[in-house]
């Protein structure tokens, strides 16, 4: 970015923006969402609601857990990488941004940079309700038996990640012995991803799934990504 000496902007990854949501489903804290400011692209996270703008009354509610479609709120956001910006009275092009779903890539918001967030973070553990909104998804092990188990654990892998869910698939390879795959498996879904593990024991796993020859991956892959879809066990 060009500019005068004495018309730099600000530097950084934290700032406030009055955000207009513009679908169906609400914006949430703690979900990931894509930023472009300008010919920026990144990622960012709406760390709190400050409020909520009643566009008839003009009235503020105060830390409302969400925004709802044609809900005005001031959004404090966390950027995964510093970005040159200004505030939008101070700069419109470089004080405005639009917010993108990183599922469909249809815009979803538009936001108006009011200026930079406090200095402190909060530095509260991560939970696991955070960790959910974040990738969008529940954490889960599934177990992979059967004679083509490694075959069948990367179909697993590419049907979830088609679904733009994040999974780890676990085999000897990578992960050792079955004791060790089943610690792995915990430690995995602990921290809010899915884990796809080879010959695994089902009295750890949330779903299970078998294949002895090629042509029963595909009928054994179908029926259990419809399963956990059906039920939102993921």
């Amino acid at each position: 970015m060009l500019v005068k000496a004495e018309d730099e902007p600000e530097v950084g990854n934290r700032f406030t923006a009055n955000i207009v949501w513009m679908t169906d489903g609400p914006l949430e804290t703690g979900r990931l969402y894509d930023i472009k400011l300008g010919p920026t692209f990144t990622s960012a996270t709406v760390k709190k609601i400050h409020h909520q703008t009643d566009v008839n009354t003009l009235e503020k509610n105060d830390n409302p857990s969400a925004l709802q479609l044609n809900e005005i709120g001031l959004c404090e956001l966390t950027l995964s990488q510093p970005i040159a910006f200004d505030a939008y009275q101070r700069n419109h092009a470089t004080g405005s941004f639009i917010v993108i779903d990183r599922l469909t890539n249809v815009t979803i918001g538009a936001g108006m940079i009011a200026g930079t967030a406090g200095t402190v973070e909060s530095l509260d553990p991560v939970t696991s309700e955070e960790r959910e909104r974040r990738l969008a998804q529940k954490p889960a092990i599934i177990a992979c038996n059967g004679k083509q188990a490694t075959a069948l654990a990367l179909a697993v892998e590419r049907a979830l990640f088609d679904q733009g869910k994040t999974s780890v698939v676990l085999s000897e390879d990578n992960a050792g012995n079955a004791e060790d795959r089943r610690r792995a498996a915990q430690v995995v879904s602990a921290h809010g991803l899915i884990a796809i593990a080879v010959n695994l024991g089902a009295d750890v796993a949330s779903a299970s799934v078998s294949a002895d020859d090629d042509k029963e991956i595909t009928e054994a892959v179908t029926s259990l990504i419809q399963d956990l879809m059906r039920h939102k066990r993921v």
